[in-house]
This record gives structure tokens, C-alpha cells and sequence, in this order.
């Protein structure tokens, strides 16, 4: 008989690095031709009172990447947990947190509160703790490359604060250790606490992570928000926007909690719903317009915080214009000027993604400096895609700019072979139970097979996907279904445990989509180890049962 996956449970997390790292030396041509004249560059370098109870392994994990509006009150909960082998060690008093998460400034309410144009706030959070966890720091973060125990860290924090905390109260979990983790860590874990079990916002931050700027970049990434950077390889490059580095780092003015977050970019507010439509123009091809940018910060006139502009009529690339002024948490941007990205949402495979990437004119590998701030009389030009954008003038809080979307025709040339696929699988992977990417297996372990889907096309499709998993011995799994697939990336995952007698040796999972006719698949291998039956052993391909799992979470902030 051919031995069949059983049906196990599904966990995401999210997991990020956040470590500045010098600007790399690998720089990539910006696809564009600028013209810069005129005036110099101006640059320079409490929590709710309502009682807590009742309140009502280094690797890349996977995680959704689906971004929904977000409004209303965000409660989280701040949970203060103490390694066993530093009880005696408390970095902070709760108080210090409370005031850190509060609704004055440079607390994170408040500063959440401009961001998101009162869009959001904080109301209904909490601080916890300080608890003590039952393991040492080395047994969550081993320090022999094994893997994090992230599932264990969350459940073990959330046991010592059950008493005092009614879990479903909140939609996010901001675990706080006493001491270094080596990492910040954020994304979606599953949480049963008190009768609920619920997809948590969740994020992991050591002393090394507690500063105003890296919680915020966090919490940025629970809400689904991914990074952004300049065009170069480096992700902690780009000073505009706190989902890279942006943020107040003088120490003349920093506050007790470190660097200050900057504000985020155009095209992430946009993404959480925070710009109204009427506040956003979109260049349309063949457009020719002048128009006003009010600064993203501080809003003080009714005119448009971003514009858009198509790039070759091509929904998923275009550009985006926002001006930018020092005020509120943007008082030390590294200048006054209106900032271009350059964003490609196919780059987008996962949070950890730059999906805008500042446009800077002279590729110097500094996003920060004089070619990427423009300032009235220069013009940016991409000529390939008939795109210009002229800095007209300066208002008293934004900019005066003039826009023209004038692509060039060509006549269409008759393609060559078979059409290319519409729904695309981008990458498929395999992790343990827990979620860990992981190349290798025993019999009996758990294991989830992934692959990221990608619909183009504005409309939910009726797809039809296919699985198989070959071995030495044969095929183990083999099933196929056809899955309504939403408009964008979403993650589609089949859990399941490895057979007992499946035998040692590479298996192969091949993952399919197909939509119209057109067929996309991917592959990736695992290795099966210390099993018992030998590549001798003769299995029966037999059908096994549907084990389909869409994983189809909404996400909201990210590293």
C-alpha cells in the first residue's frame, strides 16, 4: 500500500533581522535619465487605565503577505517575560513601557496616530509582567545554529501572564525579553488562551530591539507592511521610511527610548488604507498634469499626499511621488524635497520583500543624499517609458509638480510558442510543523508544503492545483483540486506527516497551477532520514485524501 500524509496543524510566524549593515558595493543601474538644475538641495543630516484581567530557528519562516485596511483601535498586548537564567536581570520598569506605548509624545500611540492620520490608535493596550520564562535564553535562541524556538517562547510568555491577562481582548502579542535575542522577530502565530484560539500579531524584541524606531518597524510589520530600501542590496538603506532605517538618530535629540521612528512612505499608507482616494492621482497614460503634493506629515491643506504613475500601463510597476518636510516625526528627514519610488509589486514574495525602492539619479549606492531629494527646477525622466516628472515649485508645506505619462507606441510583435501561464507559483518550500523551513525529515515527522500563488488579474479565479511527492520508493502523496485564488500573492500550504514505512532517501514535492490551459509548477526536494525500509521496498500508488489548507491570513506589521 502507498503510505499517505495525515492531516497535522498549521503555524505561521514571521522572522526578520534587523541589523544595519553598511551600504553594499554592488549597486544596480537605475533604468532612468534625470536633469538636475536650479535651486541648491536643502538638507540635514499612557496606555489604557482599565484593569489587565479581565480586559472584556534563524531561518526565514514562512508568512503571509496579504495587506487589508486597517482602522479603529489596535490593542496590544506588551507581555514583559525574564529568561530562567536572568530573573534578577529587568532592563526596564513597566512603566517605562507604559509610558513607551503611550498617547503623548514620542509615545507609540501618538505616534501611530500621525502616521496613519488618526486612522488608527493604541487604545485598549496593556503592559504585563515582568514573568519569568522556565527556560534559559540559550534554550529559545541556541547559540549552535540550531533552531529558534519562537512557538515555544510565545506559548511559554503567554502561560506566565495567563492569569492576568483575557488574551482575546488583543490583536497583537509584543513579547519583551530581558536580554538580547539576536534578532527581531515579527509576523502570525495561532494562540489558545482563554477558550479562543486566534491568529495573534506577534513579535519577539530583545533588549537589542526595544527602541522607539525598531518597535515601530515591527509593528509595521504586523500590519502587513513590508520593507522598502533604496534600488542597491542593502535593506536598512533608505532613511525615508521606518520599514528601512528611517528614523532620529542625533543624539541631541533623541529621547530615553533611542532613535525616533520616521514617518513610512506614500505607497504603504496607501496599502492600509490610510490615503483616501480622493487624496491620491494616478498619472494615466497619455496624462499631461500639473498638480500639488501636500507633505505626508502633518497634513495641512486638502490637496494630494501621493501620486502614481503607471509605468508602460502596467498595474503591478509604476512610480510614486510624496513630498516630504520636517515636521512631527519627520523633523530630520535628510532633506525637504519630493521623493520618488520605484515599486514592482512582483518583487513581493514575502514581508522581508522591497517592494518600493527610492529612485536615486546619481547611483552612488545613497539613497539618502542629493540624487534621490528633488527639488524645484529638476526634473526626473524615465524616456523608455515616456515618464517625466518636473519640480516646479515649493509651497509653504509641499510641492508643485508637473507630470507627464506619454508612453510610446510600438506595433505589438506576433508571439512566439505557447501563451505564458496567467497564475503563476513563484516558489515552493517545506517546513516543519512549527513552520521552520527544514531539508530534512524522519518518518513520522510533520511537515507543510507551501507554494506562493500569484493572480495578476484583478478578479478571484477557480484554479486548478496539483501536488505530488516522489521518492525513492515511489509516490507518497498525489492529489489535485480546484481552489478559488484571490487577485494578488497568497500562500496555499498542505499539511501533513511523513509516513512510518515511507523509505530513507530525496523525494521531490512538485506543486502545480492551472488556469485557461496554462500550466505553472515548481519543485523543490527533501531528504528522508534514519528511516527504516530501504529504496528495495515496492509501494502501491494508491489516492490519497484531500489535505488542501489555504492559508489565506491577513497580516499587518512586519520587521
Amino acid at each position: 500500500m502507498k503510505a499517505r500524509l495525515l492531516l497535522v496543524f498549521i503555524v505561521i510566524v514571521s522572522t526578520a533581522i534587523l541589523a544595519r549593515n553598511s551600504l553594499s558595493s554592488a549597486h544596480l543601474v537605475v533604468p532612468v535619465v534625470t536633469t538636475r538644475a536650479g535651486t541648491p538641495v536643502l538638507t540635514r543630516q499612557q496606555l489604557s487605565a482599565a484593569a489587565l484581567h479581565p480586559l472584556g530557528q534563524d531561518t526565514k519562516l514562512a508568512r503571509p503577505i496579504t495587506t487589508s485596511q486597517v482602522s479603529g483601535a489596535q490593542p496590544y498586548l506588551i507581555a514583559l517575560c525574564r529568561f530562567a537564567d536572568s530573573t534578577n536581570v529587568t532592563p526596564h520598569a513597566k512603566s517605562w513601557y507604559q509610558s513607551l506605548f503611550g498617547s503623548q509624545y514620542p509615545g507609540l500611540d501618538h505616534y501611530w496616530q500621525e502616521v496613519s492620520y488618526n486612522a488608527i490608535n493604541l487604545s485598549g493596550s496593556a503592559v504585563a509582567g515582568w514573568y519569568n520564562l522556565p527556560y534559559p535564553r540559550a534554550y529559545y535562541y541556541p547559540t549552535d545554529g540550531s533552531p529558534t524556538k519562537t512557538v515555544a517562547a510565545l506559548q511559554d510568555c503567554a502561560s506566565a501572564a495567563d492569569a492576568d491577562v483575557f488574551f482575546p481582548s488583543f490583536r497583537g502579542v509584543l513579547i519583551m525579553f530581558n536580554d538580547t535575542n539576536n534578532l527581531c522577530e515579527s509576523g502570525s502565530m495561532f494562540l489558545d488562551k482563554d477558550g479562543q484560539n486566534i491568529a495573534y500579531r506577534v513579535a519577539f524584541l530583545g533588549t537589542d530591539c526595544q527602541s522607539h524606531q525598531v518597535i515601530a518597524h515591527e509593528m509595521g510589520h504586523t500590519l502587513g507592511l513590508p520593507h522598502s530600501s533604496g534600488p542597491y542590496n542593502d535593506t536598512y538603506d533608505s532613511q525615508w521610511d521606518v520599514m528601512s532605517t528611517g528614523g532620529d538618530c542625533d543624539p541631541n535629540f533623541t529621547s530615553s527610548y533611542g532613535c525616533l521612528a520616521a514617518h513610512t512612505i506614500g505607497y504603504h499608507l496607501d496599502r492600509l488604507g490610510w490615503i483616501p482616494g480622493v487624496r491620491k492621482y494616478v498619472a494615466s497614460p497619455g496624462s499631461h498634469s500639473t498638480i500639488t503634493l501636500e507633505r505626508l506629515a502633518q497634513p495641512q491643506t486638502s490637496y494630494y499626499l501621493m501620486a502614481e504613475i503607471p509605468i508602460g500601463g502596467a498595474a503591478i510597476r509604476f512610480y510614486t511621488l510624496e513630498a516630504r518636510r520636517f515636521v512631527g516625526y519627520d523633523s530630520r528627514m535628510p532633506g525637504e524635497a519630493v521623493i520618488i519610488h520605484s515599486v514592482d509589486t512582483s518583487r513581493e514574495v514575502d514581508l522581508n520583500s522591497r517592494v518600493a525602492q527610492v529612485v536615486d539619479s546619481d547611483n552612488n549606492g545613497d539613497p539618502n543624499d542629493a540624487g534621490a531629494i528633488w527639488v524645484p527646477g529638476e526634473t526626473f525622466s524615465d524616456l523608455a517609458n515616456g515618464i517625466t516628472v518636473h519640480i516646479d515649485s515649493a509651497t509653504a508645506t509641499g510641492f508643485v509638480v508637473t507630470i507627464n505619462n506619454e508612453p510610446q507606441t510600438t506595433a505589438t510583435p506576433t508571439p512566439l510558442g505557447p501563451p505564458p501561464p496567467i497564475i503563476t507559483l513563484s516558489s515552493v518550500w517545506a517546513t516543519d510543523g512549527q513552520g521552520q523551513m527544514q531539508s530534512t525529515f524522519n518518518p513520522g515527522d510533520a511537515i507543510i508544503l507551501y507554494g506562493l500563488v500569484v493572480n495578476p488579474t484583478p478578479n478571484a479565479l477557480l484554479v486548478h492545483y496539483t501536488w505530488s511527492i516522489v521518492g525513492p520508493c515511489g509516490s507518497i502523496f498525489d492529489s489535485a483540486d480546484d481552489i478559488g485564488t484571490n487577485s494578488g500573492t497568497s500562500s496555499f500550504g498542505q499539511g501533513g506527516s511523513i509516513p512510518f514505512d515511507a523509505c530513507g532517501g530525496i523525494y521531490t514535492f512538485t506543486m502545480g497551477v492551472s488556469y485557461n490551459g496554462r500550466t505553472s509548477s515548481k519543485s523543490t526536494t527533501f531528504t528522508l532520514i534514519n528511516a527504516s525500509v530501504t529504496a528495495t521496498a515496492t509501494m502501491t500508488q494508491t489516492t490519497a485524501p484531500d489535505l488542501r489548507y489555504a492559508l489565506n491570513l491577513p497580516f499587518v506589521l512586519k520587521n
